[in-house]
């Protein structure tokens, strides 16, 4: 079960969220796997997630990162110790992996350039 924690810049922290397989975050949405639920949405600067903005969130257990798109996926990266969304950039193990370009709402890897249509957090064990 990976867990996600929010960082709100004041108040209470929203309580974190759990995924039985993972978390997809395609564009601009971050959405709980099985279910593709959407749980936060990215609006410049912040997450938006139960009424509250968040910084950042972040999963800080081992993980594999997957870049995916309509009809391809890489091999999943990792395993890393800790997987951090700020903005619109994802980091792993504090080194910056991607960003997202709003404008195409797509993720470009930062050491190929290549664009793809979500990042999939899964654990070591799942797909």
């Amino acid at each position: 079960m990976l867990r996600m924690s929010f960082h709100v810049p004041s108040g209470p922290r929203p309580p974190p969220l759990e995924a039985r397989e993972g978390f997809k975050i395609i564009g601009p949405l971050l959405l709980r796997c099985p279910e593709s639920e959407v749980v936060a949405r990215f609006v410049a600067p912040y997450w938006h997630v139960g009424g509250q903005r968040a910084v950042r969130f972040e999963c800080q257990q081992p993980v594999f990162v997957r870049f995916i798109d309509t009809d391809e996926a890489t091999d999943s990266f990792g395993p890393f110790d800790h997987v951090r969304f700020e903005k619109s950039y994802c980091f792993v193990d504090r080194i910056l992996i991607a960003e997202m370009v709003v404008t195409t709402e797509r993720w470009r890897h930062c050491e190929t350039g290549l664009r793809w249509r979500s990042v999939f957090i899964h654990e070591p064990r799942s797909p």
